[in-house]
């Protein structure tokens, strides 16, 4: 089926704007026409796409996955974060490392980011928390130097 095949399904098929349409709603469409994989595959060019339940699973296996490769053991979290970042890293078998925050605002100290990392940390997540952004240009410049992973989360 093509695209515009489906747009138009969508738009036969889906109740008028306004109304919430749960996401779930439209793959059980797509799945009794036979076409959630021509769908997902417009949507999501890459072939290595797939859902999870909820944030801290998709860090869980991004955090796995980063530590399949890596004998490194250290993930660097802001110290005042969602506390579901902490349970992701310890259910990968990793360990959380504190940074404190600056100062003047909710992101990290970047010269305790810096003097943190040492030859066990495989990562450190910018956390953009209350709609604040985490320096992560700043982020990206040492943790490049470092051959550290740098994950975003935007979920608050």
């Amino acid at each position: 089926m093509e695209i515009d095949e489906m747009a138009h399904l969508f738009r036969k098929s889906l109740p008028p704007a306004g109304n919430r349409i749960p996401f779930s709603s439209i793959v059980k469409m797509l799945s009794a026409r036979g076409c959630v994989d021509e769908w997902m595959a417009g949507l999501f060019p890459s072939s290595r796409c797939f859902f999870l339940s909820s944030g801290t699973a998709a860090l869980h296996v991004t955090l796995l996955s980063l530590k399949n490769h890596s004998h490194r053991n250290e993930v660097i979290i802001p110290a005042y974060t969602c506390p579901s970042l902490v349970t992701a890293i310890t259910k990968a078998g990793l360990t959380a490392v504190a940074c404190d925050l600056e100062k003047s605002g909710f992101g990290m100290d970047l010269s305790q980011v810096e003097s943190l990392m040492g030859d066990a940390t495989l990562a450190v997540i910018a956390v953009h928390l209350f709609g604040l952004t985490e320096k992560v240009h700043e982020l990206k410049r040492l943790t490049r130097q470092r051959k550290v992973f740098l994950i975003e989360d935007a979920a608050q």
